[in-house]
């Protein structure tokens, strides 16, 4: 990549993809107009520290490339609203600085050595949705209880049942790994009893194996849908929810592929199973 893409000034997106780039050039803190970058398929090791001056970015979209972690500028993105980091194998964290990013509304993290969040990540009030599929995280952080806007939670071990996605749901079928990684997410802390706005909990192939009993509390909760989890009860408080809301407990994907379409075709009333 040429050093003077940096005089690009107008490029409100860019799309990279290559096998043989293994640095992106400092210049590209340059691009003060850039709102989307996505990098697809590089061999970097790290992300230049210029990233944190695209002051109007808004999306940062990083597929199999090889960096350990974001830059610590990475914090200064006042508008970045969307994080997805795909199938970075060698991801092994997250800077603390990302609590900074004040408009941030989805993080996905797909893959790679991760095995916890950054404290900091309660700081992110403006986070909607929060996924994460085929990491080594095990537990939140307790300061996700500060999270009061948070509306989705997922927690997979699966391969993604979609075949084609839209631009912030699933990569492509084709793309996914064929093997499925259990995850050791164990369980949620009970400062999560906090998160009021939460409306979608997802927990699949995971280590959890109780639920808590607060989640029949939280009042915009509508939908907990557990898929191989070795959960043995159902606290009394998420038992009501079955009355009018979705609880969907099923034993492995087979049988939620079979719930979902019978959903979906024949417009079933979710209950618990």
């Amino acid at each position: 990549m040429p050093e003077n893409i940096g005089n690009l000034k107008n490029l409100k997106s860019l799309y990279i993809r290559s096998k043989n780039l293994k640095a992106l050039p400092d210049s590209i803190g340059s691009l003060i107009l850039l709102e989307t970058l996505e990098i697809d398929g590089l061999p970097l090791s790290f992300l230049p520290e210029s990233i944190g001056s695209l002051r109007s970015l808004t999306m940062l979209y990083l597929y199999e490339a090889q960096i350990k972690t974001l830059p610590e500028s990475i914090g200064n993105l006042s508008r970045l609203k969307k994080i997805r980091l795909l199938r970075c194998t060698e991801l092994e964290s997250l800077p603390e600085t990302i609590g900074n990013l004040r408009s941030l509304k989805t993080l996905y993290i797909r893959g790679g050595k991760i095995t916890a969040l950054p404290e900091s990540i309660g700081n992110i009030i403006s986070l909607l949705s929060i996924m994460l599929q085929y990491t080594n995280i095990a537990s939140l952080p307790a300061s996700i209880g500060n999270l009061r806007n948070l509306v989705s939670l997922g927690v997979y071990g699966y391969q993604n049942e979609r075949r084609w996605a839209g631009e912030d749901n699933y990569p492509d079928w084709f793309q996914d790994e064929n093997t499925e990684k259990r995850s050791p997410f164990t369980g949620l802390p009970d400062v999560a009893s906090k998160l009021t706005s939460l409306e979608f909990l997802n927990f699949n192939n995971s280590e959890i194996k109780s639920l808590p009993d607060y989640l029949g509390d939280l009042p915009a909760l509508r939908t907990i849908q557990i898929v191989d989890c070795d959960v043995k009860t159902i606290p009394p408080s998420i038992q009501r929810l079955a009355d009018d809301k979705e609880l969907c407990l099923i034993r492995n994907e087979d049988e939620l592929y079979d719930y979902q379409w019978a959903k979906n075709h024949f417009g079933i009333k979710p209950r618990r199973r």
